[in-house]
């Protein structure tokens, strides 16, 4: 077997629906405090409560046995991943770095809500609902996760650039003195908002990601397995390193005064969209349909010309260009070949657009009843078009506005969605290569 999932287990299942529920709450909390929107509080606190019932109900659902036990403890990884956050409710703000006097009851509180409401959410489930045939691969699911986590601090990274917000917060890793996990909410206006949310979800991406390399070690055999994981680790820290470097590195135009080192920013973003990439290409060799009990899943001959191999790596190749070409516009909008780059770019779309059709074509029509190939090929064309809407939407936002001091909000808005949904299809891409390489014979074999 290629995982060690031969008995019913706690802690996978555990891990998978507690981080799940965090990122799920992350994502709803970044966007319901958003600045113009700021819902109250209870609210929040109802919809992050109600997310953890869910995330319980979905064990009492997939698990065998112990459902409750399981819920006890997802919840509980819920509520160590959230004190990321819980810091900041807390802290003193008539003293810095320290907690108000009360901390320990909330921090008690805190630890014993989130177990009991995953409990009972897990009991809810559990009742009617059919037992599994097997034990779900709890390693697949959690390589889900983690890739799902990236795309909310891409987006956040997104709005960062977009608002203007990466230096809001001038020191790191401290912020505006502060540990990073203490600053008081009162501080969290405006580009702070932005780049210190950027922060934190940069912080869950690194911590889910650390657990998926060591879930990985502990239980996958494969050594390219592991080893891919480990680079997921190495890759995660390093991204982190230059988004750091990104506050701290500067260097001087004149004796006046210093700017930011944009070339940093060009390749941090540059670098997120890859390693977004590759999380969800190392979620589909993680997966169970990429092996089987008794080794590796055959490759097969396509049953009709135009095999998706090559033409599906040429899209990646060609998307990382557009990436590049995107980068720098978002960058360098204030340089001389602004306009070049932007004009490339645009033109570029339409070729990227004329690839991803047909690699969705060829890779539905490679094998018959292969719904990894298909799934993913028809995903890239729809995300393809939805891509060139926006670019439109993006380019029209940021000439009209372009004179302005300080971002439009639809600016900002299809500049933002733009980059996301460009990760998004890289992302698709990659996979649609991933699984063509793995399931589709190369021609003549």
């Amino acid at each position: 077997m290629t995982h060690a999932a031969s008995r019913p287990r706690v802690l996978a299942p555990a891990l998978v629906h507690g981080f799940g529920a965090a990122v799920a709450m992350w994502t709803f909390g970044f966007i319901a405090r958003f600045p113009g929107i700021e819902a109250p509080p209870i609210a929040v606190a109802v919809v992050m409560g109600l997310t953890q019932v869910a995330a319980g109900w979905a064990v009492g659902q997939s698990v065998r046995g112990s459902a409750v036990r399981v819920g006890l403890l997802a919840g509980l990884i819920t509520g160590l991943v959230n004190l990321l956050i819980l810091g900041s409710l807390l802290s003193n703000p008539e003293e810095r770095n320290s907690l108000r006097q009360e901390w320990l009851l909330a921090l008690g509180a805190w630890l014993l809500a989130f177990p009991a409401l995953a409990a009972a959410g897990a009991a809810m489930g559990r009742r009617g609902a059919q037992p599994p045939a097997a034990e779900p691969d709890w390693l697949s699911r959690f390589a889900v996760v983690a890739a799902a986590s990236v795309l909310p601090l891409l987006t956040i990274g997104g709005l960062v650039t977009s608002k203007q917000a990466g230096l809001a917060v001038p020191d790191w890793p401290n912020s505006f003195g502060y540990n990073m996990f203490l600053l008081p909410l009162r501080h969290m206006e405006g580009g702070v908002y932005f780049e210190h949310g950027h922060r934190l979800f940069g912080t869950l991406v690194g911590l889910t990601t650390l657990v998926l390399t060591g879930f990985t070690l502990a239980t996958d055999h494969r050594r390219g397995a592991k080893a891919l994981a480990v680079v997921a680790l190495v890759a995660v820290i390093a991204q982190g390193i230059l988004g750091a470097l990104r506050v701290t590195g500067t260097f001087t135009l004149s004796q006046t005064g210093t700017t930011p080192l944009l070339s940093l920013a060009f390749v941090h973003g540059i670098t997120g969209q890859i390693y977004f990439a590759f999380m969800c290409v190392l979620a589909c060799i993680l997966s169970p349909r990429w092996t089987r009990p008794g080794g590796p899943v055959p490759a097969l001959p396509a049953v009709r010309p135009g095999a998706p191999r090559t033409i599906s790596a040429a899209l990646v190749g060609l998307l990382l260009v557009q990436l590049c070409l995107g980068a720098a516009a978002r960058h360098f909008d204030k340089s001389a070949g602004y306009l070049h780059i932007v004009s490339t770019h645009a033109v570029n779309a339409f070729i990227v657009l004329t690839l991803a059709i047909a690699t969705a074509v060829r890779a539905a029509r490679a094998l018959e009843d292969e719904p990894a190939l298909a799934k993913t090929g028809k995903a890239i064309m729809h995300t393809a078009g939805l891509q060139i809407l926006l670019g439109g939407a993006a380019l029209g936002a940021v000439l009209m506005y372009r004179h302005r001091d300080t971002p439009h909000s639809l600016d900002v808005l299809f500049t933002t969605a733009h980059q996301a949904t460009g990760a998004l299809l890289l992302a698709l891409a990659a996979m649609t290569a991933a699984w063509a390489r793995r399931l589709v014979a190369p021609a003549g074999a």
